[in-house]
């Protein structure tokens, strides 16, 4: 009934040819010399109907490019002959597609396996791919963090020591870099200069600029005051030696840092040539026990935790890496030298040397060795000691210290900034009226003493910066560390495995002749052809042919009717052809648009989709594709709503406290954000702020980022896999996809359909309810069962809502719902 309901709807839409039927009628009446009054009476629809029947499909001329047969010329020719044309035409393509069909049913189950496990080969070929690709967008994430860092840090030379062709360390970036190493070095040696001048001018050196004699007080004072300040000159003597051996152990850590750094950033043209050499996959021996003992080693040095346990881990690390690049040879990639121009063999060489115990000549731990000697006032007297400090002193001024206290242990310095501290109050007494300089010296010493605070006041403000900075490059090339010696390894292997077994299970099946030839014949050698895209594409071009048949038709019909010297005969006669060929070509067009749009929705089975293009894939399997890729695309949302709150929090928590661990925090969280966005330059990190300059405007939303430029992989590729699934359901590019432009099609055929059943016999309209309700089928949705809808109320007067939607509606894909 409610179909009934829709075709009388449609009777408005055919009231002009409703109108100029009855007129051909009047006009056919008038012209009969013996007319009864019966005959005047207009005629009815029925009678309409019985005049424009439709026409046979040998009477209609329909072109279909790429058919073929008799009576057909270059694609024209009868309905009748394009439909069942020998070569090229909708039923000779859906013989050979069963054909091929049943020749694929007919495989046996091992042969059958053969093709699925093909495809679960392909699968999973396809999620290594995809994980490898991530994994290149994260690495590619955490080098260019590592060398910004670098950069920033120490400058173009990006790091502060090198190594030379003898595998010592020197002295790479400098004080005239702008980098903020090059500031500290200013800083540095400013305050170093500073010190070193005033404490010449105490003891009468002579520094450059001052020519006065050594303080009075040191030969001329009364007794107590004489012995304090010649007690006090001591101490600066010793703990300034203590302290620049606190810096040689800094520096000398700068310098393994330094090594360190260029190890980190060229480890992976090490793993790259270590790959390429042959036997490295035998552990037991060679360069393949070597990469294994390297990353073991690695492993034990990444969870030590003591400065002790750290230190010998390291330099088991470093000679295990030393091992690694004497065997691999590392000659295939960069001619023996790092991108810093470091030979391979002097860079693992500096680092074993380094990292060697206190016995080896240059190593941290003999530095280390010598500012424990150096914090020893009492019992240390030889090499690096305080006392000897204090002799060469002696040396070279007689008597200057000979009334001094010596040392207590007390006066050891526990750490550097107990040193500084002791020096401070050795100064103090020095450079006081009552206890050292006497006013006059103090004036004279006045510029040299304002030298010195004016020196550390900026050294104190550019230390903030370098060990934020310091820290931030630690984590850095922590993380891309472990990324290449942790994750590059799997995520070779998952690659490596996937391909190999999708090469084995292709070759298996190109192995066997029958299944391959079953497989190519229905599906096609690239999977989007063979028998079934065929009878796709003559679905399709069938399709387009009846188009421009009712073109055609439409055309011939308003040839006749706007010419003037048409009679009103030769009118009526061209309606009738119209209308009849109109109903011929609809139910025609209704039929290839119907199973065209089944054919797409059914696809192949979910055990072979891997193998075949999209256009074979299912309405299930795209449904699945882009449940995957929604399900992919709120777990990224979820990461970077958890990565946006740890960056804000970790940097309230450093703006507050501007402590190193903190700092570290912060690092940390800004890498994991970009990681997690796919950011691979810190210059776009802005790109993430509301207003692109600052945070305190918060950050964009995740679905904000779709349209930020310059953002790799990461969240874009999630971005555009959700997209890609989607579009491959709903589109407006190209006037939709696939499967919209096929219900866009049938549904067009059954307005058209409709639009005809008042100009239609009682026969046809009951040929014209079954075409109807059988494309309903593929076109509607059905949300209940029929018993629940017979109890619905209105049952049987409504059972779709085609006529309230436009063609755009038709075609719209609802994610939220999962349907049409």
């Amino acid at each position: 009934m409610a179909v009934e309901n829709k075709f009388r709807l449609n009777v408005i839409a055919a009231s002009v040819l409703m109108g100029l039927s009855l007129s051909a009628m009047a006009e056919s009446s008038t012209s009969s010399a013996t007319t009864t009054p019966a005959e005047t009476t207009p005629a009815k629809p029925a009678t309409l109907a019985s005049l424009a029947v439709p026409l046979k499909d040998d009477a209609v001329t329909v072109t279909v490019q790429g058919v073929e047969g008799q009576g057909i010329n270059k694609g024209t020719g009868t309905l009748k002959a394009i439909l069942e044309a020998s070569t090229g035409s909708v039923g000779a393509a859906h013989e050979a597609l069963t054909t091929a069909q049943g020749k694929y049913a007919k495989l046996e189950p091992d042969q059958k396996k053969l093709i699925t496990n093909l495809n679960d080969a392909v699968s999973a070929k396809n999620q290594a791919t995809q994980a490898w690709n991530e994994f290149g967008n994260k690495l590619s994430a955490a080098n260019s963090v590592y060398a910004d860092s670098l950069h920033s840090m120490y400058g173009d030379k990006n790091n502060a020591f090198t190594v030379d062709a003898s595998g010592t360390p020197v002295a790479d970036a400098t004080k005239k870099d702008p980098s903020t190493y090059g500031q500290l070095l200013n800083a540095y040696d400013g305050l170093k200069t500073s010190v070193k001048h005033l404490n010449e001018a105490i003891v009468g050196d002579k520094p450059e600029g001052y020519a006065e004699e050594a303080l009075g007080v040191f030969s001329s004072g009364e007794g107590a005051k004489k012995q304090a300040s010649q007690t006090a000159e001591a101490k600066v003597i010793a703990y300034s030696n203590y302290i620049n051996k606190v810096l040689d152990v800094k520096t000398k850590e700068l310098q393994l840092e330094s090594v360190r750094n260029i190890v980190i950033n060229n480890i992976s043209t090490v793993l790259g040539q270590t790959d390429q050499t042959d036997g490295v996959g035998v552990t037991d021996d060679g360069v393949g026990k070597n990469l294994k003992d390297f990353k073991d080693a690695y492993d034990k040095w990444n969870q030590a935790t003591s400065p002790a346990d750290k230190a010998t881990a390291e330099n088991n690390l470093a000679t295990k890496f030393q091992m690694l690049v004497k065997t691999t040879g590392i000659a295939g990639v960069t001619g023996s030298s790092t991108a810093e121009g470091v030979e391979f063999e002097k860079l693992a060489d500096a680092w074993v040397t380094l990292t060697d115990d206190k016995s080896t000549e240059d190593s941290v731990a003999q530095a280390i060795a010598a500012e424990h000697v150096a914090m020893d006032f009492v019992h240390e007297k030889g090499k690096n000691s305080a006392q000897q400090a204090v002799n060469e002193l002696s040396g070279r001024h007689s008597n200057l210290l000979a009334d001094a206290n010596p040392f207590s242990e007390n006066d050891d310095p526990k750490d550097l900034n107990d040193a500084l501290s002791k020096l401070k109050a050795a100064y103090q007494v020095l450079l006081n009226k009552d206890t050292g300089a006497n006013p006059t010296e103090l004036t004279k010493l006045a510029s040299l003493i304002q030298k010195v605070k004016d020196d550390h006041s900026q050294l104190s403000g550019i230390q903030a910066d370098y060990t934020q900075k310091k820290l931030a490059l630690q984590q850095a090339g922590t993380a891309r560390l472990n990324l290449l010696l942790n994750e590059l390894p799997g995520q070779q292997q998952k690659l490596l495995t996937a391909w190999t077994n999708y090469q084995t299970e292709k070759g298996k099946l190109s192995n066997d002749s029958t299944a391959t030839n079953a497989w190519e014949t229905l599906y096609g050698n690239d999977g989007n052809g063979g028998a079934l895209g065929a009878y796709l594409d003559s679905l399709k071009n069938t399709s387009g042919g009846l188009d421009d048949a009712f073109a055609a038709a439409e055309s011939t019909y308003q040839s006749v009717a706007g010419n003037k010297e048409s009679t009103q005969a030769q009118k009526n006669a061209a309606l009738y052809k119209l209308i009849g060929t109109q109903k011929l070509l609809t139910q025609e067009k209704l039929k290839l648009d119907t199973e065209y749009l089944n054919v797409l929705k059914t696809g192949v089975s979910a055990d072979i989709s891997s193998l075949v293009g999209d256009r074979f894939k299912g309405l299930d399997t795209l449904k699945a594709d882009l449940n995957t890729a929604a399900t992919n695309k709120a777990e990224a949302k979820a990461q970077y709503v958890d990565a946006v709150k740890a960056y804000r929090d970790a940097d309230s928590a450093y703006q507050a406290s501007k402590s190193e661990a903190d700092a570290a925090t912060l690092a940390t969280a800004k890498a994991k954000l970009m990681t997690v966005v796919g950011i691979t330059s810190p210059s776009d990190f802005s790109k993430l702020y509301v207003n692109n300059t600052d945070m305190t405007q918060g950050f964009k939303s995740f679905d904000e980022l779709a349209t930020v430029k310059h953002l790799t992989a990461g969240n874009n590729d999630v971005f555009s896999k959700y997209n890609t699934a989607l579009a491959a359901l709903d589109t407006t590019d190209g006037g939709g996809a696939e499967i919209q432009k096929a219900r866009k099609a049938v549904v067009g055929d059954m307005n058209r359909l409709a639009g005809l059943m008042p100009l239609s016999s009682s026969e046809e309209q009951a040929g014209y309810r079954t075409a109807y309700n059988n494309a309903l089928k593929e076109v509607g949705v059905q949300l209940a069962s029929v018993d629940e809808q017979s109890k619905a109320p209105g049952a049987g007067k409504v059972t779709h809502i085609l006529g309230s939607l436009n063609a755009d509606e038709i075609a719209h894909y609802d994610p939220v719902s999962g349907n049409y």
